[in-house]
């Protein structure tokens, strides 16, 4: 899926004007993007681990609401310690 990204993103900034170009904040094939690409497939296989693992000794149901709320909560980590510390 990267390596399809890439080849669209490589496409659009083939067809496109200069002046379209010039308002993007990066280059369409930014190198960057691979950190984000690398980051998202680390989130997964650690989404996967967590379901392994509470698979292991709970049932179905309860072992995707435990695996969804530690997601949850990990998502709005940055939220919930403002919300918490009042900032």
């Amino acid at each position: 899926m990267t390596v399809a990204l890439y080849l669209v993103l490589g496409y659009l900034s083939w067809i496109e004007t200069p002046q379209f170009k010039a308002a993007w904040e990066a280059p369409a094939t930014d190198p960057a993007l691979l950190k984000a690409v690398f980051l998202i497939f680390l989130e997964l296989m650690l989404v996967t681990a967590l379901a392994l693992f509470f698979s292991t000794f709970s049932g179905p149901i309860l072992s995707a609401a435990l695996t969804l709320g530690l997601f949850v909560a990990g998502q709005l980590n940055a939220e919930l310690r403002e919300f918490r510390c009042g900032r």
